[in-house]
């Protein structure tokens, strides 16, 4: 029989189809493949996901037994995250007010909080937890979710550039259980969540690498999930953007330059108009907002910088837990959790040490144009930074002749470069550097396996994973319990609650004692009314003002020393709408409190003002008292 093969008409002898039916064969045949690929790619993302999860159980542990009572944290900053759920509840659920302004502190008049770590992100994901249970069980859930998505982002990056499942699976506990990343668990939820960090850096690559859609599909989706995590993650995503593009362009003639500008571009306006609902805000509060003097930064970085010999200590959460000092209510456990957890770790420095030798060495060969060269410059670039302005070694300054120490001049440029300098924690920098060395640790991993024959791999690699789990496992997680008082029960009636000792404080502004504020917000979680003080990271001053200059609440701050007469309490009382005064018999009366002011009243002495403008006490216990207005 003769065949037409341009229309497909008839059978060839032996009975082959025509091209029409053969055509028809190959398409089912490509679908079956697709949806083969798709549930491989699903089952590999089952797989990888619910790995991490049960890692991250046994890493956070007692967390997941205790889930609903208790949160990792203690720094002073943990309570301000409890609240930051708990208003993103109020906000989206029950419509109490818009996302990034709250009348719920510094009442009635309300702050902004666009420039505040609101950790709107993470909050919102576990948005159905915090309406289902309540907002101590969505802060633990905001833990283990930012477990599971850390090491799954590092995971991703990592198995772009080796391949390598086992060494990316390696590289993403690395990541996700760095000695920094869970001391800023003990202090700080947003920059915790680093997964929108890690996509951006990935994104970027790609991007430079080889510009297309799909880089600048997710470089214009990382972008707006770092600003709605933290607006503290752009300034930090500066470092490695800064570092990629040198090594690019450093070879102009490899590059198209325009497809890059083009893509890149792309991305950043996409990603710029989605999150412009909070980039607006935020641009009019940092106008508004006072500028701090280039002094002023040095000292601040100067506070926060790492100390040299401590990259190379143990990992502070391993070896028996916290040290007391850690523990000690003081004003100065912040600065103590920032600049002391920067320890490397002992095996991810020898898996990074060898994945550095496979990388520059060509053992070991990464797709890109940029290589293990950008890494090596970010993870150097990255140490330089946590440095500060000066270089301590051992809590010390070390002196040259007259010089005071040795000035390190990337930490006086960084506090002079407008943007940059809004970063006033050098150490945050260790996001770059302990995500090169997670990179580095993947590269050793899957060079080592190229070399192992096969019956020894998994068993190599598994040995490996429990050696690195066994340094970076905290012993136990640091917990910190969240119970509600029974006492908060009885707050019946509408009205605000004023915290004694008060203190009311935006940023390096304001009244009373910064522990006390942070802790009023952290039971403003619990019992749900409207507190007269607070604290918010940075707000126009405006925000303070009536605060700030009103004498009843000065004296309660510390900041003046006679209480003002019982006509001045009474209209302070009636202008804040305040029912209850609360006296915490176990808060700060000493610590660091603002230019001008000193330590805060005694409880007594409050007691005995109370009785005189006529409140009486509703309730009390060894450690609180509460007072109400008749």
């Amino acid at each position: 029989m003769q065949i037409d093969f341009v229309r497909g008409e008839g059978l060839a002898a032996g009975g082959i189809p025509s091209v029409e039916r053969a055509r028809e064969a190959g398409l089912r045949l490509t679908a079956i493949r697709t949806r083969e690929i798709a549930r491989t790619r699903l089952r590999a993302l089952v797989i990888v996901l619910g790995s991490y999860l049960a890692l991250a159980t046994v890493m956070t542990w007692p967390l997941v037994a205790r889930l609903g009572t208790a949160a990792p944290g203690v720094g002073e900053d943990t309570p301000l995250f409890l609240w930051n759920v708990w208003w993103i509840r109020e906000a989206i659920a029950h419509a109490a007010g818009p996302l990034y302004w709250t009348d719920q502190l510094f009442y009635p008049s309300g702050t902004s909080l666009a420039l505040h770590g609101l950790t709107a992100l993470p909050g919102v994901l576990t948005l159905p937890v915090n309406v289902l249970a309540s907002p101590v069980a969505a802060l633990g859930s905001i833990v283990l979710l930012n477990c599971v998505l850390n090491a799954a982002c590092a995971y991703r990056l990592v198995h772009r550039l080796t391949g390598d499942a086992s060494a990316s699976w390696i590289a993403g506990l690395m990541f996700a259980y760095s000695p920094w990343a869970l001391g800023e668990l003990q202090n700080h939820y947003n920059l915790y969540t680093l997964w929108p960090f890690v996509l951006f850096v990935d994104g970027l690559l790609r991007t430079l690498e080889s510009p297309g859609r799909w880089g600048t599909l997710q470089l214009s989706i990382a972008i707006p999930l770092m600003i709605y995590t933290d607006l503290q993650f752009p300034v930090l995503a500066i470092i490695p953007a800064v570092v990629a593009l040198f090594f690019c362009f450093r070879r102009r003639h490899d590059i198209d330059s325009w497809s890059i500008i083009r893509a890149g571009s792309i991305g950043l306006l996409i990603g710029g108009a989605l999150s412009f609902p909070l980039l607006l805000p935020a641009v009019k509060d940092l106008a508004a907002s006072p500028a701090l003097s280039y002094v002023t930064r040095l000292g601040e970085q100067l506070f926060y910088s790492a100390d040299i010999t401590a990259f190379l200590q143990p990992h502070l959460l391993r070896t028996g837990g916290l040290p007391e000092r850690f523990l000690e209510p003081s004003i100065h456990a912040p600065r103590r959790l920032a600049s002391q957890f920067v320890q490397l770790g002992y095996m991810p420095m020898l898996l990074g040490f060898l994945g550095v030798l496979a990388g520059l060495g060509r053992r070991f060969s990464l797709p890109g144009r940029l290589g293990p060269g950008f890494w090596l410059g970010l993870f150097a670039f990255g140490i330089l930074l946590t440095l500060g302005p000066i270089l301590v070694v051992d809590g010390k300054l070390p002196k040259i002749g007259s010089w005071p120490g040795i000035p390190i001049p990337t930490g006086w440029l960084m506090a002079w470069i407008p943007i940059i300098n809004v970063e006033r924690v050098p150490t945050r920098h260790m996001v770059s550097v302990t995500l090169a060395l997670a990179v580095f640790g993947g590269i050793a991993i899957a060079w080592l396996n190229s070399r192992w024959k096969t019956q020894w791999r998994k068993l190599s690699v598994v040995a490996i994973g429990m050696l690195l789990a066994f340094e970076l496992l905290p012993a136990p997680l640091p917990l910190e319990s969240y119970v509600p008082d029974p006492a908060f029960a009885l707050l019946t009636e509408h009205g605000a609650v004023i915290d004694v000792p008060f203190s009311a404080q935006e940023g390096h502004t304001g009244v009373g004692i910064y522990a006390n504020a942070i802790r009023a917000m952290g039971e403003q979680a619990l019992h749900g009314r409207p507190i007269a003080g607070g604290y918010v990271s940075r707000a126009p001053e405006s925000s303070l003002s009536s605060i700030v200059r009103d004498p009843f609440f000065r004296y309660l701050g510390g900041c003046e020393p006679e209480p003002p007469s019982v006509e001045v309490i009474r209209v302070a009382l009636e202008r804040t709408n305040a029912r209850y005064v609360m006296l915490h018999r176990d808060w700060l009366l000493q610590g660091s409190v603002p230019k001008g002011c000193t330590d805060s009243p005694s409880i007594p002495e409050v007691e005995a003002l109370l009785v005189q403008i006529g409140m009486g006490k509703l309730t009390e216990t060894p450690t609180l008292a509460i007072y109400e207005l008749r």
